[in-house]
């Protein structure tokens, strides 16, 4: 083989190289693009769950909301879920999480001493001392992360911290989760694990909630199981099939329908009233049929007007959870405008639908300008100390 043919071979072996790896590249952005867009489903159904009004509408599609609204968010963080020495994960979860939380402990505080000393909007005043009280009982439920006064062997607060319970619940099960995968080797250690820490929480969790949502993040490790055990599936293209998708989606469906039937899945209380083993499968099944169903609309182009908009929602995911627990607790933008609405529409069901759209919209804009107030005084901070 002359030189030539050696340099022409050498050139082909690095195009195709590179070829490869944008390939790889665009599979990586195409996997990180569907599951985004199932995050910032979930975070939609958790709102249009919230601001469902039970007497006007039933309770049917808040319980088939709740059957996979957080299952799915908890999956797709197992599919992403990679160990990790404790300082590590330690330290990204005080930055994802804990402080998320703590900027949405603030902002109640203050939007409850502006709503609560106010006299010009009766009905905001009206629904901040009624939710919340004082800053006192914000604090206490604030340090004991009470999603819901679920206490056996405490005095009823009167007053949650709302949607954000969540984020603190996560918090402890990653850490506990990423501890169970560390020490123990097996895979099926780790699910005999699994296993008792959820019946341990559905048990106790039918009797008294415990404080910081422990009881919460027992019942949360099926979920990151089930992603974390079947990530390659979903990040692997080449072994993703139309008949197993078929399969997932068919089965899925079987399950969530059958869950969403026969109860409701509260993960704030660790309870299942449809039975927690039917309400297990149906959070994991269901939400392995929602993302099937999302990754074959995105492959196909069927949504992708929608994919910008959807990516964003679930990379704002967190903020836009905490903008909500505002609107649910001092800053009541969807309620007050369901009281405006009535002034003008008589259909009680067409106005809880538009209050959905509103609350979306408010939690997806204030979540915006809390990320853009954040990289400023990121940025600003950084300025500072390269000044120093």
């Amino acid at each position: 083989m002359s030189n030539n043919d050696y340099l022409s071979l050498s050139i082909e072996i690095f195009i195709l190289y590179i070829l490869k790896k944008f390939q790889n590249l665009r599979r990586k952005i195409m996997r990180i693009k569907y599951l985004d867009i199932a995050r910032g489903l979930a975070m939609i159904m958790v709102i249009i769950g919230h601001i469902i009004q039970p007497e006007i509408m039933g309770n049917t599609l808040r319980y088939y909301l709740f059957a996979v609204h957080l299952p799915l968010f908890l999956i797709i963080s197992g599919i992403l879920f990679k160990e990790k020495d404790y300082k590590v994960i330690f330290k990204k979860n005080i930055q994802r999480l804990l402080i998320p939380y703590l900027i949405g402990v603030l902002l109640i505080i203050v939007i409850f001493i502006v709503g609560s000393h106010q006299d010009v909007y009766l009905f905001w005043h009206e629904i901040v001392l009624g939710n919340l009280n004082s800053v006192t009982y914000i604090l206490k439920s604030a340090i004991l992360v009470n999603g819901g006064d679920y206490y056996a062997f405490l005095p009823k607060f009167n007053t949650t911290i709302g949607a954000i319970w969540y984020l603190i619940g996560y918090f402890e099960a990653s850490l506990l989760f990423n501890t169970i995968i560390k020490l123990v080797s097996s895979k099926w250690g780790q699910i005999s694990l699994i296993i008792i820490f959820t019946i341990i929480g559905y048990g106790i969790g039918i009797y008294t909630a415990l404080p910081f949502q422990i009881l919460s993040a027992f019942v949360m490790l099926p979920f990151l199981g089930a992603g974390y055990y079947t990530k390659k599936y979903w990040l692997n293209s080449n072994i993703q099939t139309m008949k197993i998708d078929i399969f997932i989606s068919i089965i899925g469906l079987i399950f969530w329908y059958f869950s969403g039937k026969n109860g409701i899945l509260l993960l704030v209380s660790a309870q299942a009233t449809q039975g927690p083993i039917l309400g297990i499968l149906g959070g994991i099944m269901g939400s392995f049929a929602i993302m099937t169903f999302i990754r074959f609309f995105v492959s196909k182009g069927l949504i992708n007007k929608f994919i910008p908009i959807l990516v964003n929602f679930g990379q704002l995911s967190v903020m836009m959870m905490v903008v909500h627990t505002l609107d649910l607790r001092v800053f009541p933008v969807s309620f007050a405008s369901m009281r405006i609405m009535h002034h003008f529409i008589d259909n009680e069901i067409l106005i809880v639908y538009l209050a959905m759209i509103i609350a979306i919209v408010f939690a997806y804009i204030g979540a915006l300008i809390i990320n853009f107030i954040g990289k400023k005084i990121q940025t600003i901070y950084i300025t500072s100390l390269s000044r120093v």
